[in-house]
């Protein structure tokens, strides 16, 4: 699968470093965006937190400042959608074989504006 959709690719990781990198670069983008907010103690303990592990007043906080960022809102959900997609253990080639085609199509969706 990783010859087949990323030709170029040189390293294969395990998930674990993988989202560590997505963390990395969606905090950078962050900074791009709103460097006040991503020096925020609290908000950047909201951000990096898997939304299934924010309590719903911490939701609501993190949805608030988000409304304020349309396109930290669109970076954020990505983020959270790859990670829950890749912390996905103990599946079977079979179930892995469905879940390929959604991380595919995750990242062609975040690449095609790129592309425009």
């Amino acid at each position: 699968m990783v010859r087949k959709h990323f030709p170029n690719a040189r390293i294969v990781a395990d998930r674990f470093h993988v989202i560590r990198l997505v963390n990395h670069h969606f905090l950078a983008c962050w900074r791009d965006i709103d460097p006040t907010g991503a020096r925020n103690r609290g908000l950047l303990s909201l951000m990096r937190r898997h939304r299934h592990n924010l309590s719903a007043e911490q939701q609501t906080r993190l949805s608030l400042y988000c409304n304020g960022f349309p396109a930290l809102e669109l970076i954020y959900r990505f983020k959270q959608k790859l990670s829950y997609l890749l912390l996905k253990k103990h599946r079977t080639r079979k179930q892995c074989v469905v879940l390929v085609p959604r991380l595919l199509r995750a990242v062609y969706q975040q690449h095609a504006p790129c592309l425009a």
